[in-house]
């Protein structure tokens, strides 16, 4: 440390990352504020790394460039859309603006844990996620010495069993829909106000009780490919999806979730007359869909369940969700046909469908006759 005019200059030798030693000076008005300058300088040359990435950069300029890296990992459009909402919602307003150096164990636990508490495990484990891939990018740039996310506790997500709908709840969300599609005239005899509403809410619900099909699945099937009223087919090989692009659109998807194979469906009475009354007054649509939105567009999913919300709060049903009526379809499936033909049905593994879609049977078979035998 040396007294220069206007303050204190404190000087090093480095070896630099090309391997020839330099001298490096900073200068600053207190001793204090040089040892620190010339430290931070320090740390910064200890840590070069690819794309302007080093030791001071910011968690956000990782995230980033993490974020850009999985855009070329073929990952589903959807997996990349989710990463990027908690990143920009979650990572970056929470830990964008710490310095990598600064990224220790017990900060980044504490905020995983403090996301957890606030807004639950599902988000708080993406995040962990997120952070871990950036912090890991940062390590393979020599921005850091090792991953630090490697030491922080993982988040477990409690997973509720399955729960299926009875028979007659299934009946009582149709009946509530068909009540709420045809609500009944004013007292006055004058017509009601307002769009009329949509008369394919109970359509689309009586596909996914035909085929267990997922509410993107549900809504992707096209009149050209995928339904064959002659045959009494119907095909789920698609499902909707947004794109990432700013502002984001719906589209077709031409695979289904996790690129699982195409699931031919042997449709019942029931739905092949619906199927060809709903192609009989068709009016067509650019996307050749069977269950447009109203202006011909792709339909919403989260419109969808919002409209089905709406129809199914009168009867206290409100709590329903295509989903559960997809864990239904699954449960009642392998009741009488076994686990291997709900899993089929769904497109799924055998073991995917036992976890997260059949609910466990809570009366054991009757094997009275096998047992019999030790009271003889």
């Amino acid at each position: 440390m040396t007294r220069v005019p206007g303050g204190y200059q404190a000087r090093t030798r480095f070896r630099d990352v090309d391997g020839v030693t330099r001298s490096v000076t900073r200068t600053r008005p207190t001793k204090g504020a040089a040892r620190n300058a010339l430290t931070e300088d320090l740390t910064d040359r200890l840590a070069p790394a690819g794309e302007d990435l080093t030791a001071n950069s910011p968690i956000e300029q990782a995230v980033t460039l993490w974020l850009a890296d999985r855009e070329t990992a073929n990952l589903a459009s959807n997996t990349l859309r989710r990463y990027r909402e908690v990143a920009t919602d979650h990572v970056n307003p929470g830990m964008g603006a710490v310095r990598l150096r600064e990224a220790t164990v017990p900060r980044l636990e504490a905020y995983i844990r403090g996301l957890r508490a606030t807004i639950g495990a599902p988000t708080a484990r993406l995040a962990r996620t997120v952070l871990s891939g950036a912090l890991s990018l940062a390590t393979r740039h020599g921005a850091l010495a090792s991953n630090p996310m490697r030491d922080v506790a993982g988040v477990t997500v409690t997973k509720k069993d399955p729960h299926a709908l009875t028979v007659d709840q299934v009946r009582a969300v149709r009946a509530a829909i068909i009540a709420w599609q045809s609500p009944p005239p004013r007292e006055d005899g004058k017509p009601r106000r307002g769009r009329p509403r949509t008369t394919a809410l109970l359509d689309v619900v009586d596909v996914i009780l035909a085929t267990s099909a997922r509410i993107g699945e549900a809504l992707a099937p096209r009149w050209s490919e995928d339904i064959d009223l002659e045959a009494g087919t119907l095909t789920i090989s698609g499902t909707l999806s947004w794109t990432d692009e700013k502002p984001a659109r719906l589209y077709r998807q031409d695979y289904r979730k996790g690129d699982a194979d195409h699931v031919v469906h042997t449709l019942s009475p029931h739905l092949v007359a619906m199927l060809t009354r709903r192609h009989v007054n068709a009016d067509g649509n650019p996307h050749d869909l069977v269950f447009p939105a109203a202006n011909g567009a792709h339909w919403d999913q989260n419109n969808f369940r919002k409209t089905l919300r709406a129809a199914l709060e009168p009867a206290g049903l409100a709590w329903i969700t295509p989903h559960e009526l997809r864990r239904t379809v699954a449960t009642e499936v392998d009741r009488t046909h076994g686990l291997r033909a709900a899993a089929e049905v769904m497109g799924n593994t055998e073991e995917v469908a036992r976890r997260h879609y059949v609910e466990r049977r809570t009366l054991a078979p009757d094997v009275r006759d096998t047992l019999e035998k030790f009271f003889a």
